[in-house]
């Protein structure tokens, strides 16, 4: 069977399910707080990243706008038209290479500078040697990109030299109304260089800088090995966010290079920066935690010391309702407490005060009326008898001489001798005396209709019983067998001295006991002349002397009523009050 939970563990289970809501509360609202200082850590990382990255755009656009200036410039046209028809013209040659000298020098990413014009060229390097130069087929495959933008400048890479980005722009001028191509102009962009001084760090973070193609492929980067990074890079499609290399985070931002289709990707370590976040996130969470077990510690013993004296109460209840009405020893002393549990206390311990006051009071107010109901039991022999024996008396003293009024006369002054004596118990010898002495007169009153014999040892003679215990029980078996029948009536009596007890048992013929009678007894009050002096009160004052384990049963055997006495084996010691005897047939 299941045990049932106490007002402790329901209080507990309660407080712990609100320390596990609130905990969980602060955790929830931990995780929000953390998402939102990383989404705005994230974006004042980026807007600090976005100066570092708009660099990159903004060294391309210098070096057009170099491009631009230089192809507007009035002497550098002519001298190039005039290279254009006199190629072997030295003056004209020196002065464009003076020229491309002194744009390209303005910009330190600029490799060389050079100008295509059919098979010849000039070309302007400070420190890019001509032995590197692309060759005459990657010059063409320029050329003519340059002639398919018609003008416009024209970005591109070449597989002969993966580490430059050239810029390539068709020359043209204005010639009344037509326009006239004077050449190529073509410059290779130093991107190692460019790169190594984006990613120069102003600081301990050491920058990742990648170009990446429409077709996914890493076209340049600062880094050796881009293979590895390729897979995350193309799934990455925010502007900005954390990207996991190797197992170290990094923040990232990603801007459309504008040209070539590329997509260009700026990255720095975010290692310390999440180690302190999580290390933050791990802490407070363990901060929660510990807070929760020490918060569910110190409630419980706050509930163990207000349970407790629920327990105390709850103890207190039971010994009172098992009959145990003194204050049980718990522990605490209330007398002085005023709190709801003290007054609560205080207050049954007065209950169970009055309550066993109640009983004390009723138990001796019981022990009276039953004294009472003795007394008025040892008064009580029916008028019918003593008007009936007083006629018999008469009758026989008119027929003179008869021999029964002398024993007549004499078991009466025995019976009323005895009826008089104070006391309450009665020896055997005494009680059985007295039942002689009234069947005498019953026998000489009903003659044969009442047979009469009574069975008892010598040795029981010495033993208490209350005193007229036997009379009454043989008095209702005449009233009720001899009187309201006509047929003859046998009463036995037997006492019998067991090894533990005495046993009585009263039968007789000619009536029988109602089903249940001793119990209908208890509730039900009956008439003076009825069982109610008879049975029920020889019921109460054997089980009020010897305890309810003694006392009577009543039933029928063998178209008998059968009454069963049972007695403690206890010696008589009121004294030698002897009953005179009748004269014993």
């Amino acid at each position: 069977m299941r045990r049932p939970r106490t007002l402790k563990s329901k209080l507990f289970l309660l407080f712990v399910l609100s320390i596990l809501c609130c905990s969980l509360s602060a955790m929830v609202s931990l995780w929000i707080l953390q998402q939102q200082s990383n989404h705005l850590l994230y974006q004042s990382t980026s807007e600090t990243l976005n100066y570092s990255a708009d660099r990159f755009h903004t060294t391309l656009e210098s070096i057009e706008g170099l491009v631009n200036l230089l192809l507007s410039d009035d002497s550098f046209l002519y001298q190039l038209r005039v290279w254009q028809q006199a190629p072997e013209n030295t003056a004209a040659t020196s002065s464009l290479l003076g020229s491309l000298s002194n744009y390209s020098n303005i910009s330190p990413y600029i490799s060389y500078i050079c100008l295509l014009q059919g098979d010849q060229m000039i070309r302007y390097s400070r420190y890019y040697p001509i032995a590197s130069m692309i060759s005459a087929d990657s010059r063409d495959e320029l050329a003519s990109l340059a002639h398919e933008h018609a003008g416009a400048i024209c970005w591109s890479v070449l597989e002969e030299d993966p580490d430059g980005l050239f810029l390539s722009r068709l020359i043209r001028r204005v010639d009344g109304f037509d326009l006239q191509e004077l050449g190529v102009l073509t410059v290779r962009i130093n991107m190692p260089r460019l790169l190594k001084d984006l990613a120069t760090p102003s600081h301990h973070l050491s920058p990742k800088l990648f170009l990446v193609s429409s077709d996914s492929s890493v076209l340049f980067s600062n880094v050796s090995d881009t293979r590895s990074i390729l897979p995350s890079l193309s799934r990455f499609t925010k502007p900005y966010g954390i990207l996991r290399w190797n197992g170290v985070p990094y923040f990232i931002i990603s801007q459309d290079a504008g040209f070539l289709d590329l997509q260009y990707y700026y990255m720095i370590s975010y290692q310390s920066v999440d180690t302190t976040t999580h290390m933050l996130y791990l802490s407070s969470l363990l901060i929660i935690l510990l807070s929760s077990l020490l918060i569910t510690f110190v409630g419980y013993r706050i509930l163990q010391g207000i349970t407790v004296h629920f327990h105390t109460l709850s103890q207190k209840m039971n010994a009172y309702s098992l009959g145990h009405f003194d204050p049980p020893d718990v522990g605490f002393d209330y007398s002085q407490r005023m709190d709801e549990l003290g007054t609560a206390h205080i207050q049954l311990d007065a209950m169970a005060h009055r309550i066993q006051s109640l009983i004390n009071d009723n138990y001796v107010k019981q022990l009276l009326i039953r004294e009472a109901e003795l007394k008025e039991l040892q008064y009580q022999i029916h008028p019918h008898f003593l008007y009936n024996t007083l006629e018999s008396i008469n009758w026989y003293a008119r027929a003179a001489n008869e021999p029964h009024i002398p024993r007549i006369v004499y078991a009466l002054g025995s019976i009323l001798r005895c009826s008089l004596n104070s006391s309450s118990l009665f020896s055997f010898q005494q009680e059985i005396d007295l039942l002689r002495n009234y069947m005498t007169i019953q026998e000489i009153r009903y003659e044969d209709r009442l047979l009469f014999s009574l069975e008892a040892s010598p040795e029981v003679m010495q033993y208490e019983l209350p005193k007229m215990t036997l009379l009454p029980l043989v008095e209702n078996a005449i009233r009720y067998a001899v009187d309201e029948n006509v047929d003859p009536c046998h009463i036995w009596v037997d006492v019998n001295l067991l090894p533990a007890e005495i046993r009585i048992f009263v039968r007789n013929t000619g009536s029988h006991f109602e089903e249940g009678i001793l119990e209908k007894l208890d509730h039900t009050k009956k008439e003076s002349h009825g069982f109610g002096i008879g049975l029920h009160n020889i019921q109460q004052r054997i089980k009020l002397t010897y305890g309810p384990k003694y006392g009577l049963t009543v039933y029928n055997q063998e178209e008998m009523a059968v009454v069963d006495i049972r007695l403690p084996r206890k010696p008589y010691t009121g004294g030698n009050e002897n009953v005179e005897m009748h004269d014993r047939r």
